[in-house]
């Protein structure tokens, strides 16, 4: 019955599939609901993301096979994708060897002037704008801005790249600002000049260097590049205007100041604080109770990177923020052998656990199946899907007292994902009560059902979990969870996706029972399973999410349980710290599931028929 349900969802994914959608999902690794591109090839940063608001539609570009070239889709609900013809490809001197990561602006004015601002493999800025901006509502075709013939925007002094959209135009100045990535952290570029914003941004001469906006802190992120920087006003999404300026300077807005770490303790991080574009500095807040602040992840896989976001200017989605990931997977380039990274822990059986700060790692050196250890598929790399940022001060496990935290983004998959559900869900263990006990205070964990229930390889779970132990200790290291992925009829391959643990929560969380009002916590989780990836959302968005590549071997009879573990695990504090593994008495307590919900997927739209031949 297990794998006559599983073949029965097989065959409703093929049936959903339009002509126009080249996807083979015989493939049980190729994903269903992150985006793509086609034809198959190397993908890359998302870059440029923004809403048009002349033809009504997201546009979406990102880096593309080898030499890189900046790949194009749109969406009119950011779910569902039209395939584009190649935006940028390598047209210009200065960028024949690659068009590396760059954003997209569209400017105020009666034409909402688009332009792009790319980095090339020459270490030059130089800008990109369509040829029929009125006439084309896909905006296929692009032109270098009207800069001098063969030459780019211009070239920092020192080494940068990866540029913003521009933030502008300051209301004492009418200038434009742009961020750039380097090795000390992002730097402050500024134009300004008479006439049209559109005609003096293309002009190097406008362009003057102001130093860093940003510096890093060489003792938290090393001697390594600030990539893909990205500075936001991040308080209150419903008061900024479509140049990301703040009302007033007076509101004490929260700004946001995100790079991705190559290098050290690699992935994407973000700080908060204030920023004064006049004076062309960000200021890192006071952490809570007064202490440092220390950077903060979107996501703990150190694979999720490059991730652009963009202030939606559709009237209909209130004001939010989307995000972008790129979710870069191994092996890396095309034909390397697959190897493991610190976000997953592993064993020779494929048993793997999805965890915030795992803190035993161990690598992945066995074969891939069927490939004899070399990526054998056309596609590599794929988007993770876009997520809603949100401004929080609450911390994670169910307290809802205000000031607790620090300021934190709130990340969640955007709600549209949700119209790929079922209807109803397909399997639900709600009700279901997980005991987890270790007399040593080892590691532990405990399964319910044994063997779980087939559920597909394309899920949307949600998960709302009572969580309680004997002490104020085990408390803050009991984690719940998920197994997904599961081998059903073996049961010897699995992903396992837990909750981080509270160790580092501010408040004092009491010891009981479920049956304590007072010392029960409740806290949720969302885990969206897309064949071979996998994407956590925990506590409402307020603890970091975590992704993972994982390629199930037998993908005909997965299955989906509850479980519990005591399982100690360090935060992620700048670096990963080796846990202490706690000896020296009983570690026990009991996760009460109220939901696990288990929706079957379908695949997104993704119609190819304006960019090329399906085959």
């Amino acid at each position: 019955m297990k794998r006559e349900l599983a073949l029965f969802l097989n065959v409703f994914i093929l049936a959903t599939a339009s002509s126009s959608d080249p996807r083979n999902f015989s493939d049980p690794w190729l994903p269903t609901f992150h985006f793509l591109p086609y034809p198959f090839d190397w993908l890359n940063d998302p870059n440029g993301p923004f809403f048009d608001p002349v033809h009504n539609l997201y546009h979406l570009f990102y880096q593309y096979s080898t030499p890189r070239t900046w790949g194009h889709a749109t969406s009119t609900n950011l779910i569902d994708w039209v395939q584009l013809p190649i935006a940028l490809d390598l047209g210009e001197s200065y960028d024949a060897g690659g068009d590396f990561s760059g954003s997209a602006t569209v400017l105020n004015g009666a034409n909402s002037t688009v332009l792009l601002t790319v980095s090339s493999s020459t270490g030059d800025i130089f800008l990109a704008s369509p040829v029929d901006r009125m006439g084309d509502p896909y905006l296929t075709e692009w032109k270098y801005a009207d800069m001098p013939a063969t030459e780019p925007l211009f070239t920092p002094e020192n080494t940068s790249r990866d540029p913003t959209s521009l933030l502008g135009p300051l209301p004492n100045t009418g200038a434009y600002q742009m961020f750039v990535g380097t090795l000390n952290g992002t730097a402050l570029w500024e134009a300004n000049g008479t006439g049209s914003a559109t005609a003096f941004l293309a002009q190097p001469s406008a362009w003057k260097s102001r130093g860093l906006a940003h510096a890093s802190d060489p003792n938290l992120q090393g001697p390594y590049f600030w990539e893909c920087p990205d500075l936001f006003l991040c308080s209150d999404s419903s008061d900024q205007s479509t140049t990301f300026l703040a009302k007033s300077t007076e509101d004490a807005d929260v700004w946001c100041s995100k790079y991705s770490l190559n290098g050290g303790v690699s992935g994407d991080w973000y700080y908060t604080g204030s920023y004064d574009p006049e004076a062309g500095v960000f200021k890192a807040a006071d952490g809570f109770n007064g202490k440092e602040q220390l950077p903060q992840q979107y996501d703990v896989n150190p694979n999720f990177y490059a991730s652009k976001s963009f202030l939606d200017a559709n009237p209909d989605a209130g004001g939010r923020r989307v995000l972008w990931g790129w979710l870069k997977m191994l092996p890396w380039p095309q034909g390397s052998v697959f190897t493991g990274h610190a976000d997953v822990q592993l064993n020779k059986k494929a048993k793997r656990t999805l965890v915030q700060g795992a803190d035993d790692f161990e690598t992945f050196d066995d074969d891939l199946p069927d490939s004899g250890g070399v990526w054998n598929r056309p596609w590599q790399n794929v988007l993770a899907v876009p997520r809603t940022l949100v401004l929080t001060d609450k911390c994670p496990g169910g307290n809802d007292t205000d000031d607790e935290c620090d300021h934190r983004l709130r990340t969640l998959p955007l709600p549209g994902l949700a119209n790929l559900r079922s209807d109803a869900p397909i399997v639900q263990l709600g009700g279901t009560v997980v005991n987890i006990s270790s007399p040593d205070g080892a590691k532990y964990t405990s399964v319910v059902p044994p063997l779980g229930v087939a559920a597909g390889a394309h899920l949307d779970i949600e998960v709302k979990v009572r969580m309680a132990a004997p002490t104020s200790r085990t408390t803050k290291h009991i984690q719940c969870g998920v197994r997904v992925l599961l081998d059903t009829d073996a049961g010897a391959e699995y992903l396992d996706v837990m909750l981080p643990s509270l160790e580092d929560h501010p408040s004092t969380l009491e010891g009981g029972s479920l049956d304590d009002e007072d010392s029960k916590i409740t806290r949720t989780m969302r885990v969206l399973v897309d064949g071979s990836v996998v994407e956590a959302f925990f506590d409402d968005g307020i603890s970091p999410s975590a992704t993972i590549f994982h390629y199930p071997k037998v993908p005909t009879a997965v299955g989906v349980a509850a479980l519990a573990s005591v399982q100690p695990v360090a935060a992620l504090r700048g670096e990963f710290r080796a846990s202490e593994t706690r000896q020296g008495g009983e570690e026990s307590g009991e996760c009460l599931f109220e939901t696990l919900d288990v929706f079957s997927m379908q695949p997104m739209g993704f119609d190819v028929s304006k960019c090329c031949e399906s085959s």
